[in-house]
């Protein structure tokens, strides 16, 4: 990514800043984020790089960084929000306090691949490149494609294939995920393939807009959706549960409607924009049975696991019902007796 201009003039710190807890977090965070040889980054890096970093503030809406530029350094937001904008003038992401931002056009030496607009008040903690390089150094141990996929950008400077990102990010995600870790072979592979087929476009992967509902509740469960970044807000009877912010570990939903005849019993909707992988329940149940060894086994192992799960839940409830009844009965029966 890479620097813009703003009329508000931020209030810079110098170098060598008393760092909040929380930013000393977020530094850490990153630092282990980046792509250097495992062992690079360690305690003496992190402090180092902390006596070379700057704060900057802002009071006003402002382009930190805008695409083709470049970049000053890597940017950490500490407060406040940063909209990543598509060459089409698109959310395709919202960046939260801890999230970080300009590190491909610093480590990788290219131009910003999009635009990074600040909220009305937002503070960051900038690591200038130089000074990066002076405490870290200048080994990068990946590729820039490589790097997308751990992270599981979306591509928007065209620079990179994007059928073979989207499908990398695709199966990389699935190999975190329980419900298919243990798939072998080309199973994966052939799941992902079909995903693209039964969407009918060539990115398994697909940017959702903000206040998408991803799953609606009591609706019959057809597929199992995995968000691979940005905000999800879970509701049940139209109030809210949780909001997860999906970053370094994809979220699911859906499991249970494969296994069980329940249907969803909670609602999934995006807050701003976030990336996603819908998976039909037929084209799991296809692939399991086109690859019985790499697959089919450990699904029919999961579906014995639900089985059990389900008849326990059972049992519980009907445990619950009874500790609540049985005080019930108790005081009427009292009450009985007291009149007659």
């Amino acid at each position: 990514m890479g620097g813009g201009t703003s009329k508000t003039k931020p209030q810079e710190g110098a170098t060598g800043l008393n760092l909040t807890k929380d930013e000393r977090r977020f530094l850490q965070r990153c630092l282990y984020s980046l792509p250097f040889p495992p062992g690079t980054i360690n305690a003496e890096m992190v402090a180092a790089a902390s006596k070379m970093i700057e704060r900057l503030e802002y009071h006003d809406p402002v382009k930190i960084l805008t695409k083709g530029g470049r970049a000053k350094g890597i940017y950490i937001l500490v407060k406040g929000q940063v909209k990543v904008i598509s060459a089409s003038d698109e959310p395709v992401a919202i960046l939260s306090p801890g999230d970080f931002f300009g590190e491909i056009s610093t480590l990788f030496y290219v131009p910003v691949t999009a635009t990074a607009q600040s909220s009305a008040k937002a503070q960051f903690l900038l690591l200038k490149d130089e000074n990066l390089r002076k405490a870290i150094g200048e080994v990068v141990s990946t590729d820039l494609m490589d790097y997308y996929v751990r992270q599981r950008y979306f591509d928007t400077s065209g620079k990179l294939d994007q059928a073979e990102l989207m499908s990398r990010i695709c199966l990389n995600t699935l190999e975190k995920i329980p419900l298919f870790s243990k798939w072998k072979g080309d199973a994966c592979s052939s799941l992902v393939k079909q995903c693209k087929e039964d969407i009918g476009i060539q990115y398994p992967v697909l940017l959702i807009p903000d206040r998408t509902m991803l799953v609606m509740e009591e609706d019959k469960s057809e597929e199992v959706v995995i968000v691979t970044r940005g905000k999800v807000e879970i509701t049940r009877e139209k109030e809210s549960i949780a909001v997860i912010d999906v970053d370094r570990w994809p979220f699911w939903i859906g499991e249970e409607g494969l296994f069980t005849s329940i249907d969803n019993t909670c609602a999934a909707r995006a807050i701003g924009p976030c990336q996603a992988i819908r998976i039909k329940k037929s084209t799991i149940q296809n692939i399991t049975n086109k690859f019985k060894v790499e697959a089919g086994y450990d699904f029919e192992k999961r579906a014995k696991v639900w089985e059990s799960r389900l008849g326990y839940q059972r049992q519980l409830s009907d445990r619950m019902k009874a500790e609540v009844l049985l005080p019930v009965s108790s005081c009427f029966a009292f009450i009985s007796i007291f009149i007659a």
